[in-house]
């Protein structure tokens, strides 16, 4: 298993079909990109104000609990699915099904449908058939995500932007980064991954976050459909 890391100049770089396809690729044979640079220190820090601003207390979850069900991942009418079984987690997420309000990420849209294939318009709730879900992820010390995959039917891709920096003072190389299954083998993305950067990952590869040790990690995925 590899990352293949992909640095680009601007946001416009990601409409550019010849890095599309580089990327679906590397998708497509259960590897992951790390795209640097996406979005800079300041807007990063800017989104958590936003996310902090707009927070209502429905859309927040604080996660405290065994066997977490994959809710992104289900078609209506499904139960939940545990995958593996044995799936933890602590962490706080704040859901939001607009995203309107947060401006540095209008890019994502258009380059998730390019590079997923995926015929629905985000434009309003009446004319997609998938639900659209923004999660900002809170990893504070002690909390984690225990190993987990999620369907890969809904979602071809996985996007992940990190909004924080890594401490690189910190020794345990797993302190609250996120580490890849695939193939029988393991990769961790701490010294390839930092703030601005965007993870995109093979939607039914294992992945877990190890237990952050100091500090504070933020993340967004984007974005979580559910059918």
């Amino acid at each position: 298993m590899r990352c293949e890391t992909i640095k680009i100049n601007s946001i416009e770089d990601l409409k550019n079909e010849d890095l599309l396809g580089k990327i679906r690729n590397v998708l497509d044979n259960e590897d992951i990109v790390c795209v640097k640079g996406v979005l800079s220190k300041p807007q990063c820090d800017g989104l958590i104000k936003l996310s902090q601003h707009h927070k209502k207390e429905e859309n927040t979850i604080i996660w405290k609990q065994t066997g977490l069900p994959q809710w992104n991942s289900l078609k209506v009418g499904e139960m939940p699915e545990y995958s593996p079984p044995a799936c933890a987690g602590s962490y706080t997420s704040f859901s939001f099904d607009r995203d309107d309000i947060f401006p540095d990420l209008q890019f994502y849209k258009n380059f998730y449908l390019s590079l997923s294939g995926i015929e629905t318009d985000f434009s309003t709730p009446s004319s997609y058939d998938f639900n659209l879900r923004l999660n900002f992820i809170r990893y504070s010390v002690g909390d984690y995500f225990g190993k987990h995959r999620h369907g890969y039917d809904n979602q071809k891709y996985g996007m992940i932007l990190n909004l924080s920096s890594y401490d690189e003072d910190i020794e345990d190389l797993r302190s609250g980064t996120t580490v890849w299954n695939s193939k029988g083998e393991e990769i961790n993305t701490k010294h390839t991954q930092d703030v601005g950067d965007l993870i995109l990952f093979n939607y039914g590869c294992v992945h877990e976050v190890d237990k952050v040790i100091k500090g504070t990690r933020w993340n967004v995925i984007l974005p979580n459909l559910i059918k």
